[in-house]
């Protein structure tokens, strides 16, 4: 009897703590993706995507047929960069107008048949979104214009010698 009374004693417990561990919220994301590529380009370097997040900068690790999708979130491996080149751009998640959150993810501007843009993928706890960006600036509505203008700046600034 007693070792019945232990058996569902320690089966309740495991039980318990089972429950506990699938009932776990998954951890909240936090980041910023941002970066350009080009359909054509002559020196190779078709991407510059960059990830900020836990206060650190990753550069993507460039795979010219993994090109930002207009359907779906990027994926890809990154690599983490020196601290000084996070220093540099630390900021730029900040720079998000509230007017783009609002904004359905996908593509903003008319040629998205040229596969030549600005990518900016933003995840802050449960909200997570995408943009593409037009590469011809007329194309875009002008309060992202300021995003667009930090984006180039910051890639400028991080490929610096």
């Amino acid at each position: 009897m007693k070792t019945n009374k232990t058996f569902l004693l320690l089966l309740g417990a495991i039980l318990l703590l089972a429950s506990a561990f699938l009932l776990k919220k998954p951890a909240q994301e936090n980041y910023l993706i941002f970066g350009h590529f080009y359909k054509e380009c002559a020196d190779g370097e078709c991407m510059k995507v960059y990830k900020i997040e836990h206060n650190s900068l990753y550069l993507y690790l460039e795979d010219s047929t993994n090109y930002p999708s207009f359907n779906q979130f990027h994926t890809g491996k990154f690599r983490k960069l020196p601290q000084e080149k996070y220093s540099q751009v630390s900021l730029l998640a900040q720079k998000i107008p509230q007017e783009l959150l609002n904004t359905q993810r996908g593509f903003i501007g008319k040629t998205e048949h040229d596969w030549s843009g600005y990518y900016i993928e933003y995840a802050r706890g449960s909200e997570k979104k995408f943009w593409i960006f037009d590469e011809e600036r007329r194309n875009v509505p002008a309060e992202f214009l300021p995003l667009i203008t930090q984006i180039e700046q910051s890639i400028e600034l991080l490929n610096e010698k």
